[in-house]
């Protein structure tokens, strides 16, 4: 099977790591790019320190901005969806639980990219279960 053919299928990125907490951080964000370009549908899911790389207003001074990165990634890719998991964005300060319902699973971010969808962890077993390639990078 021709690496192209296996890549054309559904697939979930598991982030873990903060924004410029590593020198390859550039070389990563490539190779999402060439997944979402070869793939049919693209799930990155934030996870743990992960969630750190969805925070708006960050200004660092010797890596990419990852604020407009993925702003433009989101605008690039329509077959990309972006998630980020609940526990992991509360217990980092990014949900502002006076607009949420936590029981229902509805939650509202703050300081976090618009586009960002924030589910239960839950939601990253039940793609893989729909048979998603699950990937970490």
């Amino acid at each position: 099977m021709s690496l192209k053919k296996d890549f054309n299928r559904k697939i979930v990125v598991l982030i873990t790591e903060a924004p410029y907490s590593k020198p390859l951080l550039i070389e990563r964000l490539r190779y999402l790019e060439n997944i979402a370009r070869n793939c049919e549908y693209l799930v990155l899911f934030f996870y743990l320190d992960g969630i750190h790389q969805l925070h708006g207003g960050q200004s660092p001074k010797n890596f990419i901005d990852i604020e407009s990165y993925w702003d433009n990634f989101a605008q690039k890719f329509e077959n990309v969806e972006f998630m980020a998991c609940s526990r992991c964005a509360g217990a980092r300060g990014y949900i502002d639980f006076s607009q949420s319902d936590t029981e229902k699973n509805i939650y509202r971010a703050k300081d976090l990219l618009d586009f960002i969808k924030i589910v239960s962890i839950l939601k990253l077993g039940k793609l893989v279960q729909k048979g998603y390639r699950l990937i970490q990078i």
